[in-house]
């Protein structure tokens, strides 16, 4: 049996320093001083981390939204709001989203990355962002869908390039395993509306197909900060978390002999 817990969007924020600043990052620190200060709490966070701390899963999965601005120092500060469970051993596996790329800044790319290398404590995904856990008969796809985009827009995509090379990794892989697939963007809206290109996957066609052709079953997913469950297409139900910065929800997947439960707490 593997436990895996879903958490999503804990929009941590750092003051940007002067020559961190851009166009764009001015409005996002306006718009977390004015706004969304008020939703995102860290004591929030911290309570859920704890509920997962109290009763450790072999896994967690943060599908993006570590930060606020993308910056390196938001990512600094999440490893060390994320060391309840670290220290536990529990690995942590972290996506980017949209609020994590604010432009072409190699630094704080690189930035994310080696956190998101330490918060794995040594586990690795192959070179198609796969996690195989073969003695449980499970494979486990992390998508990176955040691209940098325009200001005014949050959209993302997997890019032609990733979808075909993830497509010939899963036909070659005959397993027979369960696949979950993990991304920060959801298909559909809680109100069932697949999500527009200037807030969702511009690729999201193409990602419906291969998730059929796979026989991926379960997509956990975050953007959307109130949790809900869903069924974009047959055969796939998606999972949105919600903000574990607004709600401390804690929702873990129980997988046991090629078939998984949702358990929320």
């Amino acid at each position: 049996m593997l436990r895996i817990a879903h958490i999503s969007d804990l929009h941590i924020a750092c003051t940007p320093r002067w020559e961190q600043l851009n166009l764009k990052r001015i409005f996002g620190h306006l718009n977390w001083k004015l706004n969304r200060c008020r939703r995102h709490s860290l004591k929030v966070t911290e309570r859920a981390l704890e509920k997962i701390a109290a009763d450790p899963p072999d896994l967690v999965i943060l599908t993006g939204d570590l930060g606020q601005m993308g910056l390196p120092q938001e990512f600094e500060k999440a490893e060390d709001i994320l060391s309840p469970l670290t220290r536990k051993g529990i690995p942590v596996f972290s996506i980017n989203g949209n609020h994590d790329r604010y432009g072409q800044e190699p630094d704080s790319d690189k930035a994310f990355e080696e956190s998101r290398e330490r918060l794995a404590l040594g586990m690795k995904v192959d070179e198609s962002g796969m996690l195989n856990f073969p003695e449980e008969g499970i494979e486990i796809i992390l998508l990176n869908q955040a691209q940098v985009i325009p200001l005014f827009k949050s959209g993302g995509w997997n890019g032609e390039a990733a979808i075909a090379k993830l497509d010939s990794a899963l036909t070659d892989r005959k397993t027979g395993a369960l696949r979950i697939c993990a991304g920060h963007y959801p298909f559909i809206s809680p109100s069932g509306i697949w999500l527009p290109p200037v807030c969702g996957m511009r690729d999201a066609e193409a990602l419906k197909d291969l998730f059929i052709r796979h026989q991926i079953s379960l997509y956990l997913c975050g953007h959307i900060h109130a949790p809900f469950r869903s069924t974009p297409f047959d055969g796939c139900l998606q999972l949105c978390c919600g903000s574990s910065s607004i709600t401390d929800m804690v929702r873990y997947i129980r997988v046991d002999n090629g078939a998984y439960e949702i358990i929320e707490r």
